[in-house]
């Protein structure tokens, strides 16, 4: 009896934060943003390493953004306020119908549908309301809560390490000590680079700043068996120089960072003798198709996953096409109960296809790719803001590389990404609304 009135005590106690939150930031939407960033960088050290139960503040984020959504329609709907979204806004619509159409076809639970909405669709709730409510001086502030979490993850990541000797992937950083924990820290610093390359190459930021986080993000990458991120960072400084016109500055940078790259690989290979030669193609064909990874004993690997899936469990037209309804295959359902061993949850495209169908997949990929073009066409024609596209162009690449390789799309490490692919459309509105500002105070002169 005791210990559910403390349970009721702590729920209304939470209850009354959200409450105060909400009263509290009624008329400032984008400190709901940040303190979502908060959430988001510092949830899992909370719950991990200091104790407090993670079901107490899971679906903190949720809240949030369903608030913020909700107050992104309103403003949307009152004002009129443009966000200049509407090809995004048009898929987004388009996969919604698709999902209402599965869930009709396939007679789904209305509870397990709403649920995995929020799982899955979240992230466009809040790209959405990140449009409607940021401007240009927020994205720098934003970036700046950014950079303080990063330093803030180096010292984690080091004191995990050196200090309680948490090692391989439990190595979390400010993403906390469990199983995998540097999944997440692996998409936060790869964007954290983003950010870095493109603005140290439009020179917004110094070299120390950028090289601060580039060492920083190889040094935590060594620490916590980031094997796959030295790939990721590769590809991700080859795309940015290629975005810029040849110079000194960015091959000299690109080099020096390749070497950098090669020494850290060598170092975690004495770190981690297991990976010595891990960077071989034929090891990394052999890690992508390993069907007993982590030691789960599953039948599915990050080649096998997508086509099992379509061959054994979408068996008619229709299913392929469609799925089997969002929420058919969600962590507690009869299906997961089931097949739940292959762990094909483990891998967005694979979960998303059941659920959504070839359909569904295809209209996600062409949100990035839509995304994309349209940074490609604004940043030629707007040099100024280059950084900006870049930033964009790089980040929606990272967010298809991440929908076939793991279940990110799914972890709240996804809002980072989908703001990271908001920037362009913020930096677009305002560039528009200032354009605007302009001639109507010429035409009042």
């Amino acid at each position: 009896m005791s210990i559910l009135i403390g349970v009721l005590l702590i729920l209304l106690a939470l209850l009354a934060c959200m409450t105060w939150v909400f009263y509290l930031f009624r008329d400032k939407p984008h400190l709901i943003i940040i303190l979502l960033f908060l959430f988001v960088g510092l949830n899992k050290v909370v719950s991990t390493q200091i104790g407090i139960p993670a079901v107490l503040i899971k679906y903190f984020g949720d809240i949030l953004v369903v608030y913020l959504f909700t107050l992104a329609i309103m403003v949307r709907l009152r004002h009129g306020k443009k966000c200049f979204v509407a090809i995004p806004m048009t898929i987004f619509a388009l996969l919604l119908l698709t999902t209402i159409i599965s869930f009709i076809a396939n007679s789904g639970s209305i509870g397990a549908y709403l649920r995995c909405f929020v799982k899955i669709y979240r992230y466009f709730m809040f790209f959405f309301s990140c449009i409607i409510f940021l401007n240009r001086k927020d994205v720098e502030k934003i970036f700046s809560l950014l950079y303080g979490l990063f330093i803030l993850d180096v010292i984690m990541s080091s004191i995990q390490y050196f200090v309680q000797g948490i090692k391989w992937d439990f190595n979390g950083g400010i993403f906390g000590i469990q199983v995998g924990g540097n999944a997440e820290n692996n998409v936060f610093l790869s964007l954290m680079c983003i950010y870095a390359l493109a603005m140290f190459f439009s020179n917004k930021i110094s070299l120390v700043k950028a090289v601060s986080v580039l060492g920083g993000t190889v040094y935590v990458a060594t620490l916590s068996e980031l094997k796959l991120l030295y790939i990721e960072l590769v590809f991700i400084i080859a795309l940015v120089v290629l975005c810029y016109k040849p110079s000194k500055k960015t091959i000299g940078i690109f080099v020096s960072f390749m070497i950098v790259i090669f020494i850290a690989i060598q170092i975690m290979g004495q770190i981690y003798p297991i990976f010595k030669d891990f960077f071989s193609i034929s090891k990394m064909i052999e890690y992508a198709s390993d069907d007993n990874y982590g030691g789960t004993g599953r039948a599915l690997n990050r080649l096998t996953s997508l086509p099992y899936v379509l061959e054994n469990f979408l068996n008619t037209p229709l299913q392929k096409l469609f799925g089997l309804g969002l929420g058919y295959a969600s962590e507690g359902t009869p299906f997961h109960n089931t097949y739940g061993f292959l762990c094909y949850d483990w891998f967005f495209d694979s979960y998303y296809v059941i659920e959504n169908g070839l359909l569904g997949m295809a209209l996600y990929i062409i949100f990035i790719i839509t995304n994309i073009c349209t940074c490609v066409v604004r940043m030629v024609r707007n040099n100024d803001d280059r950084r900006y596209y870049i930033i964009g162009i790089t980040s929606s690449v990272m967010i298809f590389v991440y929908s076939l390789y793991d279940n990110s799309m799914m972890n709240i490490i996804a809002y980072m990404l989908f703001y990271f692919y908001a920037i362009p459309y913020i930096i677009y509105k305002d560039k528009v609304y200032e354009v605007a500002k302009k001639k109507y105070e010429n035409s009042n002169n």
